[in-house]
């Protein structure tokens, strides 16, 4: 297991990011589940000869929203652009990314989560035909008192209310490291773009995905034995899930384990610290290639 630390305090918490071109919506036949692509000219199970990588996001961001500044940022000769295209599932459910697979006709995949996305492709990791997991601030165990009380009330009032400020509010903690929401502010653009964001995922949604995160067993136990693919773990060192992360990396074979530990950051550290993850994500699937995957 290699463990690094990287201080990136003279960089900035965001990057800027276009209008989301390039992003296409699809419907598994038959059901109303829907999610989206990213790098496909035509539709298939693979039409541009690609490796596919399986994003499933942090409960409360819509894929797109979640996965949007890492690609984007991501220079063009990236392996993450050349050799791969993006498969983006909304939902926090077991079948919905089975659905998706199966509908894809997947033969293997490399998973991309933030968070309890990270907690479910754990718990998955036997079914799924995974090539190697970058797993960013993963959650894997019950969820801790402090975590189910504040967030049983937020989803009470998301039930009751939909979304209102303080509910925006009480997900941006969840997300970010606390210098960054000081420096942000409550009315910065970023928080801005994210409310409007969260404001257009259906808050039913968002409360039935949250309560089953509150309600979220532990993925330690066995978890050597489901995961065989290599893992790349992205730590904010800040993250809500710090601990819970870091007892991950400590069950999961180190033979084939990387872990780099982001200062200043917290959950969504692809969003808040997005430069300091491309060139560690671009060696890790560099390492992937060795293995004859991603080619």
């Amino acid at each position: 297991m290699m463990i690094q630390s990287i201080d990136l305090t003279s960089q900035n918490a965001s990057v800027s990011v276009p209008l989301r071109e390039g992003f296409r919506r699809h419907v598994v036949e038959g059901t109303s589940i829907v999610y989206h692509t990213y790098g496909l000219d035509d539709d298939g199970p693979n039409p541009t000869g690609r490796t596919p990588c399986l994003c499933v996001p942090e409960v409360g961001l819509s894929a797109v929203t979640c996965f949007h500044t890492l690609i984007v940022a991501s220079p063009p000769d990236a392996l993450l652009k050349k050799t791969y295209y993006m498969i983006l599932v909304d939902d926090l459910d077991e079948a919905t990314v089975a659905a998706v697979v199966g509908h894809r006709g997947l033969k293997e995949v490399l998973g991309l989560a933030v968070g309890n996305g990270g907690h479910l492709l754990c718990k998955m990791a036997r079914s799924l035909p995974l090539i190697g997991m970058v797993l960013i601030s993963p959650s894997s165990k019950r969820a801790s008192w402090f975590e189910y009380g504040t967030g049983s009330l937020a989803a009470m009032r998301l039930s009751r209310s939909g979304w209102t400020r303080p509910g925006l509010n009480h997900f941006a903690a969840r997300l970010f490291s606390p210098g960054t929401r000081q420096y942000m502010g409550g009315d910065s653009s970023l928080l801005k773009a994210l409310r409007e964001d969260m404001r257009e995922t259906d808050p039913r949604k968002v409360h039935r995905e949250y309560k089953a995160v509150l309600s979220r067993g532990c993925v330690l136990e066995g978890v050597r034995e489901r995961v065989k693919c290599r893992v790349l773990l992205i730590v904010g060192a800040q993250s809500i899930y710090y601990g819970e992360s870091m007892e991950l990396a400590q069950s999961l074979d180190k033979a084939r384990l990387s872990v780099f530990e982001v200062e200043q950051a917290g959950t969504w550290v692809n969003q808040e610290r997005v430069g300091s993850m491309l060139g560690v994500i671009d060696r890790f699937l560099v390492g992937l290639q060795q293995d004859g995957y991603g080619l």
